[in-house]
């Protein structure tokens, strides 16, 4: 099995596979291209990257166009208390503009985040 890791770093820190950097994630969001023609993936996972980008829903037909027929968009999205982020209703409607079915899970666990939290983070899965 081959695993295709693209790290988009906005903060410059550590990356498992490859960082791109530029000036903001408006600017990385345009100049990055995923994909090779007729290579499908069967998951494309994003964490906390939907809410930052200029068109949401854009990106969400690009990832979509990228999966094999069965293939599975993951998302770990939130809505935090700065006010930033995405509530799970905005991205189940981005979701549901280029997919059928989107299922939400909440993810409140202090395990996932290093302590408790008191703001709206979920994991959202689309399968056909």
């Amino acid at each position: 099995m081959d695993v295709v890791v693209l790290d988009l770093d906005v903060c410059a820190g550590p990356s498992h596979t490859r960082t791109i950097h530029a000036d903001s994630p408006t600017a990385q969001a345009r100049r990055l291209h995923l994909g090779r023609p007729g290579d499908p993936y069967d998951v494309v996972l994003s964490r906390h990257v939907l809410w930052a980008l200029p068109d949401p829903e854009a990106a969400m037909r690009a990832w979509v166009h990228l999966l094999a027929p069965h293939g599975v968009p993951v998302l770990v999205e939130g809505s935090w208390a700065t006010p930033a982020g995405l509530t799970a209703t905005d991205a189940e409607r981005i979701v549901r503009t280029v997919r059928s079915s989107a299922v939400i899970r909440p993810l409140p666990e202090p395990v996932y985040w290093g302590q408790e939290i008191d703001d709206e983070r979920y994991l959202l899965v689309s399968r056909t």
